[in-house]
């Protein structure tokens, strides 16, 4: 079975911001040594290219379409899994008796249909 990408968007409340950062690094405590876990990254909306954006004609249209003008959800996670069964063992296994995070997420996977990374990689 080929590799995917888990990819799962969080909703954080106004003001729980801190509270999701203090959580992650237990994730990735549970995690590291998972079977088949390739890497995990945790993305975070940034509120200073957003507020440029803001200012910029073209661009601001769409960010301004947005409640309060911010990204929908501040944290999105990435995974890279080397098999669906991978992370069904890590997903099914009786030490996850609670969920990793406790946020509302949104998950979806995904594998590569088509790549660029540049020049210089």
């Amino acid at each position: 079975m080929q590799a995917f990408t888990f990819i799962n968007a969080f909703e954080i409340p106004e003001g729980q911001e801190e509270v999701f950062r203090k959580e992650w690094p237990e994730v990735v405590e549970r995690l590291r040594y998972a079977e088949g876990l390739l890497s995990v990254r945790l993305y975070e909306a940034d509120s200073e290219v957003e507020e440029h954006l803001l200012r910029v004609p073209g661009i601001s249209a769409r960010l301004r379409e947005r409640p309060d003008s911010k990204a929908s959800f501040r944290f999105i996670v990435v995974a890279e899994w080397a098999s669906v069964a991978h992370y069904e063992a890590v997903v099914r296994s009786p030490s996850q008796g609670k969920p990793l995070l406790s946020f509302p997420s949104h998950p979806a996977y995904y594998h590569i249909v088509s790549e660029y990374t540049g020049p210089h990689v």
